[in-house]
């Protein structure tokens, strides 16, 4: 395989990673950077190891901690572990010379080459839509296509944010917002919403359709626990447990999920196992996905 490497940053290995890697490096080349506890995943076929550590202490790291504010509900040392791991994996992309990665989540499974995905933006990422809460300001890039000049954008947001605080105007109503409500906060994903809203750089939001190499629509989804989709915040029909239903279409050897709005099925990209649905990350979702 040849073209672009699909990226996960995890350390403290859990069974759902290597579960993960079973899946996804079926159709694509994997690099997991990480600490010593997820070195062995390397021994699967398409799978690299490329340990966090070397990066921990460059300068840029050590400044970028001393000025961290979590100003999120979440505990600190969490709320900075996702930060870190966008600083980490820029400098991971610098080391090794890559203009482009395909980064993903430990627990969200690729179903589709990245490199049949026709993405027209040289970023793309699934942003949210504001559907009932301005203060959300949420994009994820637990599916998304991330080039050099993301990495460098970020930085300097986040120095303007949280350094010489330029910018920071652009997060005050969200912090008082979750001050008096609670529930989350700034983090990571505000950032990349952020980076799109002021057209920092040009992303492709991954919400939306897209098309593969040989003209089949297909969507990423945010959230197994989340119907959301492109249009509505309950777009995609459910199943008994509350979770996004999965349609394994046998005749045309695809997965898809429904569209309740348009009344069709869709071809779907990825399947995100966040929070309560990691435990369905298990050996029975390697027999049925990979």
């Amino acid at each position: 395989m040849t073209g672009t490497k699909v990226v996960i940053f995890h350390t403290n290995y859990q069974e759902y990673l290597k579960n993960n890697c079973e899946i996804t490096s079926k159709n694509n080349e994997i690099v997991i950077v990480g600490d010593s506890s997820v070195s062995s995943l390397s021994s699967m076929n398409n799978v690299e190891f490329v340990d966090y550590t070397k990066y921990l202490n460059h300068y840029t790291i050590e400044e970028f901690k001393k000025y961290f504010k979590p100003y999120n509900t979440t505990q600190e040392e969490f709320v900075w572990l996702w930060y870190l791991r966008v600083f980490i994996t820029g400098l991971f992309m610098e080391d090794y010379n890559l203009d482009k990665i395909f980064h993903i989540d430990s627990d969200n499974i690729l179903l589709s080459n990245v490199n049949d995905l026709l993405i027209d933006e040289e970023n793309g990422y699934l942003i949210s839509n504001n559907f009932d809460n301005p203060q959300h300001m949420t994009a994820s890039i637990h599916s998304s296509l991330l080039s050099r000049n993301f990495f460098s954008e970020f930085i300097q947001l986040y120095e303007d944010l949280f350094l010489n605080k330029s910018k920071f105007e652009l997060i005050e109503k969200k912090i008082l917002f979750h001050e008096e409500n609670g529930g989350g906060g700034i983090c990571d994903m505000t950032l990349f919403y952020l980076l799109n809203n002021l057209d920092l750089i040009n992303v492709k939001n991954l919400m939306l359709p897209i098309k593969n190499n040989v003209g089949d629509e297909i969507v990423f989804m945010n959230d197994l626990n989340d119907p959301e989709g492109y249009e509505s915040s309950k777009q995609y029909k459910e199943n008994f447990r509350g979770m996004i239903k999965i349609l394994n279409n046998k005749d045309l050897n695809k997965f898809q999920i429904f569209d309740e709005l348009n009344m069709k099925n869709i071809d779907i990209a990825n399947i995100h196992f966040q929070g309560k649905a990691k435990k369905y990350l298990n050996n029975r979702a390697i027999k049925k996905y990979s």
